[in-house]
């Protein structure tokens, strides 16, 4: 049904009426097991698979109900607050997944799982060289997941009434949200039409279309029009993650402060293009992207490819992403962190040749483009020459400057 909202507006000489269509829906929420402090979110590959569900639990709800597909587990109500307390009480048993770990051991984990290695760079002897270096530095990095986490959580309304199913989501995407709604429903993806609406911003895949799925999957079951807000742990528990990151760096310079060697070592997995939600309607997790697609090989241009270095290994292990959070693009995914274990190890030189460390890296540039860009942000910067580590401080506030280099993984 289709009501209206009337807005009078009084201009001083001039009176407006506003007529704004208003769309009556029901409300919905995607049910996941939840934890200590609301979240606990399995492993990619393993997701939230119900035993059972008892939906007598919610019979004292009037008006909410549950909706299946797969192991997609929701409710609907009339109003909000009744879906909310619905998703609250409904009574699952969930199968226990395997343990995820914890931030101080998925890297460990990483270093120790089965890898799919690819040699991105290999010239000279690295290693060799490193004897003959006048100053060697090296260190492990551990970059870690990156979430998503929106202002505000993600928000779908889809209507079936019509000819079309509609959905209204702030995905990036229409063309491909409408696709992988029609696959999941098993329809056309004529009969699916998405219209983009203003939501929360993401610097990458948040979940809008988890949102959009949910929202498509309750609106199809119930025949009426269903708008799915995300709960804040529904957001946060079970985003889609910036993979983590283990780099192990090893650099070595002469004399004159010219790099003559450089190995970088880098355990990741990759991400995924499905949602959460996909899989639990599928009962099947999403593929994670193929290694083909350099989705989660370390970045050959980050890694030092900027500098003249004659001897220089990179080496990527890819580690299957099964049972670790669930990746997914989070804007120039993982380049950061292959950047930021690249450049720290620069510094670490420069500090040991106590050089200015914009310095050493025109020293030992061998791009005139990267050597053009480096000019450019000094000069914006007004960068004042300083020996690095020359201005080491205890105290609890302290303020700096630095520069460093990296781009996103392009071929």
């Amino acid at each position: 049904a289709v009501d209206a909202v009337i807005l009078f507006c009084d201009f001083g000489e001039q009176q407006r009426v506003f007529l704004f269509p208003v769309l009556l829906a029901e409300e919905g929420l995607v049910v996941r097991p939840l934890g200590e402090g609301d979240f606990e979110q399995r492993g990619f590959g393993v997701g939230a698979q119900p035993v059972s569900v008892d939906e007598a639990s919610i019979a004292h709800i009037a008006g909410a109900k549950v909706i299946r597909k797969g192991d997609f587990v929701g409710v609907v109500a009339e109003r909000e607050w009744d879906a909310v307390k619905a998703a609250r009480d409904l009574k699952v048993v969930w199968r226990e997944g395997p343990d995820l770990g914890t931030n101080a051991t998925v890297y460990e984990r990483m270093r120790k799982d089965k890898t799919v290695d690819t040699q991105i760079a290999s010239k000279g002897d690295p290693a060799g060289m490193m004897q003959k270096a006048a100053f060697v530095r090296g260190a492990s990095y551990f970059c870690p997941y990156q979430a998503h986490v929106p202002f505000a959580p993600n928000c779908a309304l889809a209507d079936p009434t019509g000819e079309q199913l509609v959905i209204r989501s702030s995905t990036q995407d229409v063309y491909s949200s409408r696709k992988q709604v029609a696959d999941i429903l098993g329809i056309a993806p004529e009969k699916v039409r998405l219209q983009y609406f203003e939501g929360s911003g993401t610097f990458g895949r948040s979940c809008y279309e988890d949102a959009t799925q949910a929202a498509a999957i309750m609106a199809t079951a119930t025949g009426k029009p269903v708008r799915v807000q995300y709960m804040r742990w529904d957001e946060h528990g079970w985003d889609n993650y910036g993979p983590a990151h283990l780099a192990e760096v090893r650099a070595g310079v002469d004399e004159q402060g010219n790099i003559i060697a450089y190995e970088y070592d880098g355990w990741q997995h990759g991400w995924t293009i499905t949602s959460t939600v996909s899989d639990s309607a599928r009962a099947k997790p999403g593929e994670e992207r193929a290694s083909g697609s350099g989705s989660i090989t370390v970045n050959p241009i980050s890694t030092g490819s900027m500098y003249k270095i004659a001897n220089r290994k990179v080496t990527s292990h890819a580690v299957p992403m099964v049972n670790y959070l669930r990746g997914a693009a989070l804007r120039s995914p993982l380049d950061l962190s292959f950047a930021f274990a690249s450049e720290q190890t620069m510094d670490e030189l420069a500090t040991a040749l106590k050089m200015d460390p914009l310095e050493f890296r025109r020293r030992n540039i061998g791009d005139e483009r990267w050597l053009d860009v480096l000019n450019a942000a000094a000069k914006a910067a007004n960068w004042r020459p300083k020996v690095m580590g020359a201005y080491l401080s205890s105290a609890e506030v302290v303020t700096g400057r630095g520069i460093a280099l990296g781009t996103h993984h392009v071929s």
